[in-house]
């Protein structure tokens, strides 16, 4: 059911059916946009950014290897309302660059295009606005079925003659960065109103995306199309190379402009950008990967000492994150050895021990230990509210032990000094 179908019903009577689990074939909590849609049409909360993480579920051939499911967890990330250009499109790319630059699960590319181009283009081949999305759901099959299976099914299905069909796959299989863009916006035949404007926002996207470090790893393919018919602007999407299993891609999105306004009663347009990423092909990914350490439980600290004894001085330095608020622990022994305390670390998936000793009693300082990568550094606990922030900081919340946190292991060291 499309967007335009759904607005013809009362806000309050799809808050009932969704509340009753009584949602129409097919769309049953397949996605959260449309939810997120309509809270902006009723409650007009200005502007806003917003992430969520939670199940979805779609009407899938089940397939472990390839991460297709009927149920995964998935994270959205979007931006609501009325911002500069290409602002918010520019934050959701680095936002997704940030989050694979730091997983390490493998070289990635974030593929942007533009639903305004692309139709631009199809238009150019005989197609009418309301042949356009299933259009696009050809499209955006290039690279899953080929070139010849796309053809078929712009001839066949949609009515596309065979030499049009070839004229519109020069063009789509193109894939590039400015210097694309360079070419079409002098093309002959993109010269419209809507074209023009389209690369236009890509070059400007394209300066941000400079500006923020991240361009070398986007990349503009006008075969990206994303297969929901909502999109009105920008869309992107991003793919981890290097796996065994074919996963697909790993995180889109783009801009939906319209969908509020189709939900409001009285058609009130609301700009929104977003991001979804799939945490369950996430997972499949970093298992294939090199190990790393998963965190098994909720303890983020374990305080240990370096010799043996210090079973007092262990306790108040527990009480004291205990009091702030910190999840911590330690072994109960009363003489355990660093090397014993460090391997229940490793056991309990603990990512950080925090170390005293008699070095460390005379110079009034803790070693802070990440467990994962074997680095220590010193904190000085003499300002008790800022050894805590720290540590806060340095517990991660996250699936995996990185990179990052020996970044601001190092960025405390200085600090400390």
């Amino acid at each position: 059911m499309t967007t335009r179908a759904l607005s013809k019903r009362r806000a309050s009577e799809l808050t009932k059916d969704c509340c009753c689990g009584r949602m129409w074939a097919g769309f049953r909590a397949r996605e959260r946009n449309v939810p997120f849609a309509r809270y902006l049409a009723m409650c007009n909360p200005g502007r806003l950014r917003r992430y969520q993480l939670g199940a979805v579920y779609r009407r899938e051939q089940p397939s472990a290897s390839n991460a297709r499911l009927r149920q995964f967890m998935q994270a959205d990330f979007d931006i609501a309302g009325h911002f500069t250009p290409m602002g918010p499109e520019a934050e959701c790319v680095r936002v997704m660059h940030e989050i694979f630059s730091e997983l390490a699960l493998g070289d990635f590319v974030i593929k942007v295009s533009d639903r305004r181009l692309l139709q631009a283009i199809v238009a150019l081949y005989g197609q009418h606005s309301h042949t356009y999305f299933g259009v696009f759901a050809a499209i955006d099959k290039l690279q899953k079925n080929g070139w010849s299976a796309v053809k078929d099914e712009l001839v066949q299905k949609h009515g596309m003659t065979g030499y049009s069909a070839d004229k519109l796959g020069e063009i789509i299989i193109q894939k590039g960065g400015e210097e694309l863009l360079q070419k079409l916006i002098v093309h002959p035949n993109l010269q419209g109103e809507k074209a023009q404007k389209s690369i236009h926002d890509l070059q400007l996207l394209f300066s941000y995306l400079r500006i923020l470090g991240v361009s070398n790893k986007v990349q503009l393919d006008l075969s990206l199309a994303r297969g929901v018919d909502y999109y009105t602007g920008v869309v992107f999407e991003a793919e981890i190379s290097g796996s065994r299993d074919k996963v697909g891609s790993v995180a889109g999105g783009g801009r939906y402009d319209n969908l509020v306004a189709d939900l409001h009663p009285k058609g009130k347009e609301y700009p929104c950008v977003g991001l979804s990423i799939g945490v369950d092909r996430l997972v499949i990914l970093a298992a294939q990967a090199e190990p790393v350490m998963l965190q098994k439980g909720v303890t983020e600290v374990v305080v240990a000492s370096a010799q043996k004894g210090f079973l007092e001085e262990r306790m108040r330095l527990l009480a004291h994150l205990w009091d702030s608020g910190i999840k911590a622990e330690m072994m109960w022994d009363k003489d355990p050895s660093l090397l014993q305390q460090l391997q229940w670390c490793e056991k309990h998936g603990v990512p950080l021990a925090a170390i005293i000793g008699s070095r460390e009693q005379a110079t009034g300082v803790v070693g802070l230990r990440n467990i994962a990568l074997r680095h220590q550094v010193v904190l000085c606990p003499l300002f008790p509210s800022r050894f805590l922030f720290y540590v806060s900081q340095l517990c991660l919340r996250f699936f995996f032990v990185n990179v990052v946190s020996l970044l601001v292991c190092c960025r405390l060291h200085l600090l400390m000094n």
